[in-house]
Order: structure tokens, then C-alpha cells, then sequence
């Protein structure tokens, strides 16, 4: 592998200096660069004469992918500088700074006119591939992720140190704490090697036991039902994940947690991140999750703002949430829903309703108000329907409870969904707005055919809100 020199000097200017000729016409050389620390010798007559001789010549040998000139180009004397201890030992330095080398020494012959100057170098061993072996948990891509060694590179046996210790890593965060990793190095040809990690999983450590501190009120049962983290329980746990640890789930299930007694009205709760003791033999875990309870609070009256379309007494006719009752806040998300699809009936698609919770600690209650964003009335200009390459249009749009100039109908428009999904036609079914002017939309509807002659039963719907069906 030829190499591209260093430093501010031209090609030419380098080569005269080192009295080398002119390489051929086309030659191509690289430079890398890494950091190694190596041993040095001299030829001790020459130093009893140091003080008055000169540099006649200098040489490289050893090297076998780096270009003399490469090395030659790193240093920082020529023939004709005075030979000095100090000045040689600065060069090995420098031939160790660019990183290829194991091994450097010099060597010395007094000549006639001045110092010949040998610096013999061992280049590290060139890394040509590098394969994992044994690893079944863990893809060689997320592996490769955290690996500081790669194909084409002179081997830093430091930095395989530090890759065994980050695929180390990952693995723990996998719960596999018996994991054992061994880089083998194999000489393929001209000090080129191939680098194997070679791995042993080992057994995953799981969750025997999950611990709710300061749990009172709520069943353990149905907070860990609720969780994507779940105790070992044989033989369940053969047929599913319950008992792996999710570390990136730990996060979520807090918030799950929270979730749980904030529909049974406990607003002031906090749940902390759980603490993940780990037994002797690294088998098993058990997760502690602080709790603090607090008190239930009651839901003490409900307001509106914003609201012209409607008044608060038409707003309140199917009210989800009733003073007097226990705070739980699944309902106010419904209680959202069906304000949009009240305003969603009149044309009014793109209306919010946006909740504020104001509790009163004193008086364990809370105050709950909707500032509603009521927009614009919206009418539906076109619809297009696509991805239809054997079903009619005709027979889409029949399905439809909406219809060009018609003003945007929320209700409609998911009864519009659920007959096209249960025409059983489709494998998906999307209703997509596309605002093309101030109060005007097109309607698209968009559809993926099930294979011919098959079978499935499925569908989902969010609210008009965000303005989109998709089965």
C-alpha cells in the first residue's frame, strides 16, 4: 500500500532532500496516522564522535506497506544536519508518532564524509478483515457499532482492548453478564492479519422479582400488567419475554406507572427510576421502583373558553367528566376526542380542544378547563382515491359518507373508514387531508388491495384531530 507524504514540502522538495529519486509517473501513496511507544539503540562509537560529525545519509528498512518517503518525510533532519543524540531520539518519536510502527531502532556507520543512519522499523501487524465469531445475541452491525478496529488499518492492540470492552458492554445492557469475548489474531500473508472476536454469550440474567416501594393503594398485579418489563415466571416465560430486561423500556415504565395512579386521581405521584439489584451469581435481578402515593383528588368543576360555535351548555351535553367524581385523566383524552368530533360535525375539522388540570391541594380537587381553538370551517373540494388497481372507484366512493363541496364531517368521515375497511378489500385503508387553500381540502383516499383470495380481519382509527384514518 503506498502512501501520500506529509507535512508542507512538495513531492519534489522532499525527495531531493533525502537525495531519492523521482518516483514513476502515476505513483499513488496514503498516510495514516496512530501513536506507539518503542525501544531505541545507537551504535556507541559513532557517539564518542557525535559532537563533530554530520549526517551523511539516511535510511529506512523493515517496512513493508509504508514508502520510505512516507517515513522520511516525517522527520526532522537531512544529511548534512549534525548527528546528535537528542536529534535522534526525536526522530524515533516522530517514526512512533505516525502509528504504523511496533518496533524502531537505529543503527550507525561512520563513513568518510559524515553518519549513515539506518532507523529499521517493525510495522504493526495490518488489518485486513474483521469477523465475529459465536455471537447469536448481538448482530455483527451493532457490534461493528461500537468496534474501534476496522478492515484496512494497521492493529492497535490498545484499541482492541477498547472494542472488548464496549461489546462487554452492550452485552450487560443485554443482561448477558457471563459474556466472553477473545480477539485471536490470524496471519494471513506479507503481516497482514485477520482479527476474530471470538464469543461466548453466556446464560441472561432475568427479573425474578419486581418491588413497588410505598405501594399502598394500587395492586401489584395491575401495575405490572400495564409494564413492558415482567418477573420470570416459569414456564410462560419459554413462549414469551417476560423476564428479559428492557433497559430502554425502564424509562417508559415509569411513566406507565405514573399512568396508573393518575386515573385513580393521584396527581401529586412520583415514580423514580428503579434500582436494579443483581445477585451474587449475576442470574437474577430484582427491580425496586420508588413510589410516592400521595391523595386521591375529585374533579371540582369544568370550564370552557373559547367556545362561540357552541355554548357551555351544549358542551357539557354528553359530558365524559363529572364534578364530584374521582380525577382520571384517560377521560379527559376521550373527553378531547369528543369535543373535536362535536366541532368535526359542523365542518370544523382542524378545531382543538387543549386541557389544563389546576389542582387545589388543600381541598384534595382540581379544576379542569378546555381552551378551544375552534379554526375554520372546512369543505372537502375533491377527493382522489388511489393504490385501487382492481376495485372500482365507484365502489370506494359508494362506501363514503362524505362527498365533494361537502363541508368536513368528522363523524362521516370515520364512518367512511369503517365500511371501506369492512369491505375486506383492503390491507390498508388511509383518509388524508390536503389543505389547498384557507378552508378548503382534498380528500385522499388511499387504499392497498389484499392479495386475491385472502383473508384478514383488522383496522384502526385516530381522531380527526390530527386528521388522518389509516387501517
Amino acid at each position: 500500500m503506498d502512501l501520500v507524504l506529509p507535512g508542507s514540502l512538495g513531492l519534489g522538495q522532499k525527495m531531493k532532500r533525502f537525495g531519492i529519486s523521482p518516483f514513476p509517473s502515476g505513483s499513488l501513496f496514503l498516510l495514516v496516522g496512530l501513536l506507539v511507544l518503542g525501544t531505541l539503540s545507537f551504535d556507541r562509537p559513532v557517539w564518542a564522535q557525535s559532537s563533530q560529525s554530520h549526517i551523511e545519509a539516511i535510511e529506512i528498512e523493515g517496512n513493508q506497506h509504508i514508502e520510505d518517503l512516507a517515513i522520511l518525510g516525517k522527520l526532522s533532519i537531512k544529511p548534512g544536519d549534525s548527528f546528535t543524540q537528542e536529534s535522534i531520539r526525536e526522530q524515533i518519536q516522530l517514526i512512533y508518532g505516525m502509528g504504523f510502527f511496533e518496533e524502531v531502532e537505529v543503527s550507525t556507520e561512520v563513513r568518510a564524509n559524515g553518519v549513515l543512519v539506518v532507523f529499521r522499523v517493525k510495522e504493526k501487524p495490518f488489518t485486513i478483515e474483521v469477523v465475529f465469531d459465536g455471537n447469536d445475541e448481538l448482530s455483527d452491525d451493532k457490534l461493528n457499532e461500537k468496534n474501534t478496529i476496522k478492515n484496512q488499518v494497521f492493529l492497535d492492540k490498545e484499541q482492541v482492548k477498547v472494542s472488548v470492552e464496549n461489546f462487554r458492554s452492550l452485552y450487560h445492557d443485554k443482561g448477558f453478564y457471563h459474556a466472553q469475548i477473545i480477539p485471536i489474531t490470524d496471519m494471513v500473508e506479507n503481516n497482514q492479519v485477520r482479527l476474530t472476536f471470538y464469543i461466548e454469550e453466556g446464560s441472561q440474567a432475568h427479573i425474578r422479582t419486581i418491588v413497588f416501594e410505598g405501594r399502598n393503594v394500587v395492586q401489584k398485579k395491575e401495575l405490572i400488567s400495564f409494564m413492558a418489563n415482567r418477573e420470570y415466571s416459569w414456564p410462560w416465560s419459554i413462549f414469551s419475554d417476560a423476564g428479559i430486561l428492557h433497559r430502554d423500556e425502564l424509562p417508559n415504565d415509569v411513566e406507565r406507572i405514573k399512568e396508573v395512579y393518575l386515573n385513580k386521581g393521584y396527581l401529586d405521584v412520583q415514580v423514580g427510576m428503579p434500582r436494579m439489584d443483581l445477585d451474587e451469581k449475576k442470574e437474577w435481578f430484582t427491580l425496586v421502583f420508588p413510589i410516592v402515593e400521595g391523595e386521591p383528588y375529585v374533579v371540582s368543576q369544568i370550564e370552557y373558553t373559547g367556545n362561540t360555535l357552541f355554548s357551555d351548555a351544549e358542551l357539557r351535553e354528553g359530558l365524559i367528566i363529572e364534578p364530584g367524581e374521582v380525577f382520571q385523566r384517560a377521560k379527559i383524552r376521550d373527553e378531547i376526542t369528543r369535543l373535536t368530533d362535536l366541532y368535526g360535525s359542523r365542518g370544523y375539522a382542524f378545531a382543538e380542544a387543549n386541557p389544563s388540570v389546576e389542582p387545589d391541594p388543600p381541598s384534595r380537587s382540581t379544576r379542569i378547563g378546555f381552551s378551544i381553538e375552534e379554526g375554520e370551517m372546512v369543505r372537502i373540494r375533491d377527493i382522489r382515491i388511489t393504490g385501487n388497481n382492481k376495485t372500482r372507484d365507484n365502489v370506494i366512493r359508494r362506501e363514503l359518507r362524505v362527498d365533494e363541496r361537502d363541508m368536513i364531517d368528522s363523524p362521516a368521515i370515520k364512518r367512511s373508514f369503517e365500511r371501506l375497511n369492512n369491505l375486506n378489500f383492503f390491507e390498508t385503508v388511509e383518509i388524508l387531508p390536503k389543505q389547498i387553500a384557507p378552508g378548503e381540502v382534498d380528500l385522499d383516499v388511499k387504499v392497498k388491495e389484499k392479495p386475491t383470495g385472502s383473508f384478514s380481519i383488522g383496522g384502526g382509527f385516530s381522531t380527526l384531530d390530527q386528521f388522518t384514518l389509516i387501517a
